[in-house]
């Protein structure tokens, strides 16, 4: 059992650690409001240009070559986890979930994955899956231009014959205690039709510039955008989930120094208890001894006298 002094030491280091957690926690509550309102902005973004893009293929009756797709010999993973740690089992789930879409289409050796975030990377690569691109967000909210250089990146390598089909695997932000791992299929790119029922015909419409032009301009944006909206999404779920954890870590903490706090007190009174007990029993002890002191001498002399 520890002593008291233990005790009182325990309760400190952990009630440093509880500061540490409640600080953690509103700074992240504080980033989840900003990464929230960036998600909200972007969704009918996205949405929209996926039924623009839809709209304008079927008016120009042109088909892109990634809207067509190849046989999926090569697949692409984009893997989009945290730079850090203690987010509970936010990185664990999306990892999972890109390790079973890897399985489900092939071989693992024939996976190529593009990781953003370093907790990610670095368990793929221990896992044994060629890694094609890693990236770090360094801590900071994503940017347009991170998700063009990944865009980019795909293309590059959907054009050299790298990969056929690519996936992006991120967590859904829904609130901040509820984010849900994502697999989104990019590439072949099937558009999102639209809500509207007034559709043209092919050849309807004149396009300045060409139809092909035009069509593969919102190509490239499509990924653009869905890339940007993957990113978004990742990072509000990784501020939610952050959240959560140091809220509970934050609550875990007042349990344990309720129940130190709790033994720390029996502990100090036991301590107490055994104290009170030695000074009676030496005060008894004293007694007894004066009293049989105080009684051979006199004992004594009455023999003498008798």
């Amino acid at each position: 059992m520890q002593s008291p002094r233990e005790l009182r030491r325990h309760i400190r280091t952990i009630r440093e650690i509880q500061h540490l957690t409640r600080a953690m926690k509103l700074v992240a509550a504080a980033k989840l409001r900003e990464a929230q309102a960036r998600v909200e902005a972007a969704r009918p973004f996205a949405r929209k240009i996926s039924e623009v893009l839809l709209d304008i293929s079927s008016f120009a009756g042109y088909v892109h070559p990634l809207m067509a797709g190849r046989p999926p010999h090569t697949t692409g993973v984009m893997v989009v986890t945290s730079d850090r740690g203690m987010c509970g089992r936010y990185n664990d789930d999306i990892i999972k979930a890109a390790l079973d879409l890897i399985d489900r289409t092939g071989d693992r050796a024939a996976a190529r994955v593009i990781a953003v975030g370093r907790v990610g990377g670095r368990a793929l690569r221990e896992l044994g899956i060629p890694i094609l691109e890693e990236r770090s967000l360094a801590s900071k909210r994503p940017t347009f231009a991170l998700a063009r250089s990944i865009a980019a990146r795909i293309l590059k390598s959907y054009d050299a014959g790298d990969i056929d089909h690519v996936y992006l695997v991120y967590s859904r932000f829904y609130s901040a205690r509820e984010q849900r791992p994502r697999v989104f299929r990019l590439v072949p790119i099937v558009p999102v039709a639209g809500g509207g029922t007034d559709r043209l015909q092919a050849g309807a419409c004149l396009f300045e510039p060409s139809a092909k032009e035009i069509v593969d301009h919102l190509v490239t944006r499509y990924m653009q955008i869905e890339v940007y909206r993957a990113l978004l999404e990742a990072e509000a779920g990784e501020r939610g989930a952050r959240m959560t954890a140091m809220s509970a870590a934050s609550d875990n903490a007042s349990d344990i120094i309720g129940r130190l706090t709790l033994t720390f007190h029996r502990s100090r009174q036991s301590l107490i208890t055994r104290e009170i007990a030695d000074i009676v029993g030496g005060a008894e002890a004293l007694s007894i001894e004066q009293s049989v002191t105080d009684g051979g001498p006199s004992t004594g002399a009455e023999s003498e006298g008798g």
